[in-house]
């Protein structure tokens, strides 16, 4: 028996959508404005986890000047038995959060292996965020997703969840539209699942909102067009007083022994309530009811902290996580920003042994930016990174990054003054005011080798630089971690650290990087 902690993964894995195929869970997860676009973590034993991204072309996704937030939301994974195709549907958010409009469009692909080649991507409608498709056992299909009514009230624009039948073998939506469920009091209902069990179709969807009230609701009918009855309960997960807050999202599956989980977003908040690590993947086990309703196995509508998994397999935890460039193996913890990895920002070949980034747009820049990012996984860490960095004027910085978005970040980063040649400066910047180290405070470097640090304990962090990488000084005042959260910066990832490299004059300076580590501090 192994006892598994919630969030199962942990850091920003928001929007599970989960699904068993053939003996192995799939969970897929939004990455908004990052890339591989969804990230897709699958197991045979819910105990250790194999990571892939589905898609990483620009055919499947073009996110250049995608806002902050923006980009895929909600995937939703199922697997179509009399075709053999895993099916992935999911949301590209094209526009800002000012009212009244959502721009987007909701896209389906196909691919035979979870690990691809995904198909090129059919265009499926943009009424609403967080489709979903649902294969009934007459052979026919249906696709779900919100509707957006932006004549509405501001908290009535979530209008309700539609339903349209799709055809699978024409790769097209097939007559009207209906609206079969418009959602609880609590309003803003979104992210629909349909899963059918002894002659019920049940419909699962968040309300709420993302934030603290958010919450998982269950509804069911005989029919697929509705009337739906929600759930005697109404709501199958709540967060109350627990540690693990903003419950919702969720998804749920059966394995080959008919034990059945629901898998849902969930976030842990600091002492002042901000979550750093943003929206998690949480999973705990359910059971049916005599009365056909799905209830949680074994606690009450609170998330679980934890469960169990009968298996002999162990849990493989590590504390501290090294990575090198040797290969890409390490780009299964990492993200880059809106442009795919082999676009010319990168390099493993240049120079062997060492992650080469060539400078590129500045760290405001929504279009091409040389970042590469490891998510925040704990609410304290130490992150540290090794490079060779040659500037030869102001424009050009390489360095260790901790941002939420374009808005909210701290760069800590090697340049040239004209004055001192090669030195350290720290940039903070929140929303429109920034901050940069002062010429008396930059810290001088001697030569083109340099080592960066980042210590972070729950709410404040401090950057730290050093030329030998045991002599370190610290880099600027002390920082506000908590600024880097979905609940101060108002979005949804969570914040993340990395590598970054900019040339504002040529767009080509290199910079390479030998190593990344990251220790977690919580355990």
């Amino acid at each position: 028996m192994v006892k598994i902690t919630n969030p199962i993964f942990k850091g920003f894995n928001p929007d599970p959508s989960m699904t068993y195929v053939n003996g192995t869970f799939y969970i897929a997860n939004s990455t908004f404005e990052y890339l591989p676009a969804i990230t897709i973590h699958y197991s045979t034993d819910l105990v250790n986890w194999k990571t892939t991204g589905a898609l990483t072309e620009k055919k499947h996704l073009d996110l250049t000047g995608i806002p902050h937030s923006g980009g895929v939301w909600a995937p939703c994974l199922r697997y179509h038995d009399k075709e053999k195709l895993f099916y992935l549907i999911y949301t590209n958010f094209k526009s800002s959060y000012n009212p009244p409009f959502r721009d987007l469009n909701n896209y389906l692909v196909t691919a035979k292996s979870i690990n691809g080649p995904w198909s090129n991507p059919i265009y499926i409608n943009s009424s609403g965020y967080d489709p979903a498709i649902f294969f009934d056992d007459d052979g026919r299909s249906y696709i779900t997703n919100m509707v957006w009514d932006f004549r509405a009230e501001p908290e009535e624009m979530s209008a309700g969840i539609i339903l349209q039948e799709y055809d699978w073998e024409k790769k097209v939506l097939i007559n009207k539209p209906k609206i079969i469920f418009k959602g609880t009091k609590k309003g803003q209902t979104e992210g629909p699942n349909i899963i059918k069990h002894n002659g019920w179709y049940y419909l699962i969807t968040a309300e709420g909102g993302t934030n603290f009230e958010h919450t998982v609701t269950m509804a069911r009918s005989k029919n697929i067009w509705g009337p739906y009855k929600t759930h005697p309960h109404k709501y199958l997960i709540i967060s109350g007083d627990s540690p693990l807050q903003k419950n919702g999202h969720a998804s749920v599956c059966e394995d080959k022994n008919g034990n059945w989980y629901i898998s849902y977003l969930c976030s842990r908040p600091l002492s002042n309530s901000r979550c750093t690590t943003g929206r998690e993947t949480a999973i705990q086990r359910v059971e049916w009811h005599d009365d056909d309703w799905l209830y949680p196995k074994y606690n009450d509508y609170s998330p679980a902290l934890y469960f169990n998994v009968n298996t002999t397999e162990k849990l493989i935890k590590n504390t501290t996580h090294i990575y090198n460039f040797e290969n890409k193996d390490f780009m299964q913890d990492f993200l880059v920003l809106r442009e795919p990895f082999d676009n010319g920002r990168f390099s493993l070949s240049e120079r062997p042994g060492y992650l080469r980034i060539y400078g590129r747009e500045s760290i405001r820049s929504t279009f091409e930016q040389s970042l590469i990012v490891h998510r925040q996984i704990s609410h304290s860490f130490i992150v540290t990174t090794e490079l060779e960095f040659s500037p030869t004027n102001y424009n050009q910085m390489a360095g260790l990054l901790y941002r939420y978005d374009e808005s909210h970040q701290f760069y800590a980063f090697m340049s040239y003054n004209e004055n001192k040649g090669k030195v350290a400066n720290l940039l903070s910047i929140d929303n429109l005011n920034y901050d940069l180290t002062s010429n008396i405070n930059q810290i001088q470097i001697q030569s083109n080798h340099i080592y960066f640090k980042l210590e972070v304990h729950n709410i404040k962090g401090q950057f730290f630089v050093s030329e030998n990488n045991k002599d370190w000084l610290p880099l600027g005042n002390s920082i506000d971690a908590s600024k880097l959260s979905d609940d101060y910066a108002i979005g949804f990832t969570g914040a993340m650290i990395g590598m970054a490299c900019q040339d504002l004059e040529y767009h080509k300076q290199p910079a390479d990087f030998k190593n990344f580590t990251y220790t977690d501090l919580d355990f």
